[in-house]
């Protein structure tokens, strides 16, 4: 068995690499497990881009973008490579969810662009919308999600971060309050904490820790359309957009694929994540359709330009709690077995905080953020 870590992190996602790099500039001993080699495509980190924004419609998230958003630019300039791209965001959507939006950028000193309808449509010729108004946020843009990862990686290893690649963990093993092992079918090692970000795996490796989080694996449909005329759609004249109109629609402009813009429908449907290309039962195949419906109808509603005719297709899984909301909390019995988890799809942007939150509990650093939005006490004890 090798020598005590002060740290054992499983999962080596984007939340995993940050809480190992957080750890690491406090001086730490880290230790991080991943199945699949840094990067992979298999689990919710990889692809080209997310979608990095103030402009939350809740504050306790909000608060979070402040030092994420400060943190990306910094590992941005440290690293040498570009990770932002500054296009701008486009939220749509009804006045209550508008009205959120702006406060959530008033809470942190910012103000947004008010867009009527008729304005939307004539500064974005790319985007029709009739019965929505819109707010801008010229601050918000695009992460560069797989550069994001590879510079993660590279700063922890810099940092002396031990990396296990291809590890898969079998068993997370307590011993006392100061003592964990960790066996994965290469080894045995010890830690004084474990963290654990194991995204859509997360219940296999709680589970004989008798735990299971009210955390659904959703296989997510990643998909780019041609644009008609891809000068409209260009991230220099076009932001990134949320439509907000019964359900979640969302699109980045034109920077991955050329002449294809990527336009999402924001959910999906349950699957394991260990068969994640299976076949779908009906069931969850008639889900899956009628929710490609829904994205077909809103791109020929609001993206006048772009074929209705999917061009790429990619996957990923969100993993999605019922409130769509963060999970980041000690086990009720193991309390040196920190848990981030439940990320929704809208955990990427807020990473370099979550890793901060995930290590200061790890180590008994005092919160610099109230969690109790993110606890597991939230839920009723019946789902645990």
């Amino acid at each position: 068995m090798d020598d005590l870590f002060d740290v054992i992190i499983c999962g080596a996602g984007v939340h995993g690499l940050s809480t190992a790099k957080y750890l690491a500039e406090k001086q730490k001993k880290v230790l991080l497990v991943e199945q699949f080699p840094i990067p992979h495509s298999r689990g919710s980190s990889h692809g080209h881009s997310r979608i990095i924004r103030f402009s939350y419609p809740t504050s306790q998230h909000s608060q979070l973008m402040g030092e994420s958003f400060r943190s990306w630019l910094k590992l941005e300039e440290d690293s040498g490579t570009k990770l932002f791209e500054n296009c701008g965001l486009l939220n749509i959507g009804g006045d209550r969810f508008l009205t959120k939006v702006s406060s959530g950028l008033r809470s942190l000193g910012l103000e947004g662009q008010g867009l009527s309808a008729s304005e939307i449509n004539a500064k974005f010729p790319g985007l029709k919308t009739q019965k929505y108004d819109g707010v801008f946020e010229k601050t918000a843009g695009l992460l560069m999600a797989d550069k994001c990862i590879l510079a993660l990686k590279d700063s922890a290893l810099k940092l002396a971060v031990v990396i296990k690649e291809c590890e898969k963990v079998n068993d997370i093993v307590p011993v006392n309050v100061s003592r964990v092992e960790v066996h994965t079918n290469n080894g045995k090692y010890r830690s004084k904490s474990v963290i654990l970000t194991c995204g859509p795996w997360i219940n296999k490796v709680l589970k004989p820790l008798n735990l299971k989080l009210p955390v659904s694996p959703l296989l997510i449909r990643v998909v780019y359309w041609k644009a008609k005329d891809p000068e409209l759609y260009n991230a220099e004249n076009f932001p990134s957009v949320i439509i907000d109109d019964k359900v979640h629609i969302y699109s980045t402009p034109i920077l991955e694929y050329p002449g294809l813009m990527k336009i999402c429908y924001h959910s999906g449907t349950e699957i394991d994540p260990d068969q994640r290309d299976k076949k779908l039962p009906n069931k969850d195949q008639t889900t899956a359709d009628t929710q490609w419906e829904t994205l077909v109808t809103a791109i020929k509603k609001y993206y006048p330009n772009i074929e209705p005719v999917p061009a790429v297709e990619e996957r990923c899984i969100y993993s999605v709690t019922p409130d769509m909301d963060y999970i980041l909390d000690r086990h009720p019995v193991y309390p040196n077995i920190i848990i981030g988890a439940g990320f929704s799809g809208h955990g990427f942007k807020c990473s370099p905080e979550i890793g901060r939150i995930l290590g200061d509990m790890a180590i008994g650093n005092p919160m610099a953020y109230a969690l109790g939005s993110f606890s597991l006490s939230r839920f009723n004890s019946s789902n645990l």
